[in-house]
């Protein structure tokens, strides 16, 4: 309409219709995106799209949000190294190689056996004649297996070969729990890094947006100005909700590392906000809002 009147020249709406072109290609990545998201849901959740529906059985509820939390690295480290299942599990098989060496040691030292007991019989002879005996017990039975073709010694050694493989097995499963704590508490520090920017960024293409509308009315700007900087509020929203995504999967992996929940690992901040409380308020003002239209 405004080509028509002669507001805005052709060129101007040859180069929207190209930004518009070259923007549609994301769009249709994105309905993609969005439909592999749930079908791998649905797989989750164990439930059968039947073909040819686009809707899935099931709907999606709440937001994505951002969850402050600030663990600290040393904890998260001591809380995994006492926590994890399969550290238990390592230290277990410890202790079951150390008490096995103790029952094959057994076998060198001599094993005595005492018993007792009270017999009531018949006697069945002839001469003597039928008559009840009865009576106590009590005795004694040491066995001592001198030489054993060192099969002792051999059982010996076979146990002190799988406790040191259980050692070291513990050993390697502790840097492994370690390193996978190291990762997800560096990403989620990366995470948070990138939606401090993003949400700043937001706030500048919001800016920008506006003066380009401001510019536009006035008769200084095109069209196609307004229109990029609608594009890029989009895209740095998007981006900032893929901070957040990213931020809540790197607090989701540091849990796991840690095998506790998301709440207990912000231990650490909940002490320095308890001794300090107007430091704390201080850093909530420079963190990011949970939602785009919170200032």
């Amino acid at each position: 309409e405004q080509s028509s009147a002669g507001i805005v020249s052709k060129l101007n709406v040859q180069r929207a219709e190209v930004a518009l072109a070259n923007e549609r290609p994301e769009l249709f990545n994105a309905q993609t995106e969005l439909k592999n998201s749930y079908l791998r849901l649905a797989e989750l959740f164990g439930a059968d799209l039947r073909p040819g529906t686009l809707a899935p059985p099931f709907e999606i509820s709440g937001e994505l949000q951002y969850r402050p939390n600030h663990p600290d690295l040393n904890d998260c480290l001591a809380r995994a190294d006492t926590d994890r299942p399969v550290l238990k599990a390592r230290q277990k098989d410890i202790e079951i190689e150390d008490r096995q060496y103790v029952l094959d040691r057994s076998a060198l030292r001599p094993h005595v056996r005492a018993f007792s007991g009270y017999e009531v019989y018949s006697e069945r002879d002839p001469e003597v004649g039928q008559e009840f005996n009865y009576g106590g017990v009590v005795g004694i039975n040491a066995t001592w297996n001198i030489f054993d073709g060192f099969a002792t010694k051999g059982r010996m050694q076979a146990t002190r070969a799988r406790r040191e493989a259980a050692v070291q097995a513990l050993a390697a499963a502790r840097r492994s729990v370690a390193s996978e704590v190291r990762s997800g508490f560096f990403d989620l520090q990366q995470a948070e890094r990138v939606l401090e920017t993003e949400t700043r960024n937001v706030q500048t293409a919001d800016e920008a947006l506006d003066a380009a509308k401001s510019n536009f009315a006035a008769g200084l700007g095109t069209q196609l100005d307004v229109l990029q900087a609608a594009s890029d509020v989009t895209r740095t929203r998007t981006t900032r909700l893929s901070a957040i995504y990213l931020h809540n999967t790197a607090l989701a992996r540091l849990a796991h590392a840690c095998a506790s929940s998301e709440e207990e690992l912000d231990f650490g901040s909940n002490i320095k906000k308890n001794e300090n409380r107007n430091a704390a308020q201080a850093a909530d003002v420079a963190r990011p809002p949970e939602k785009l239209s919170q200032q």
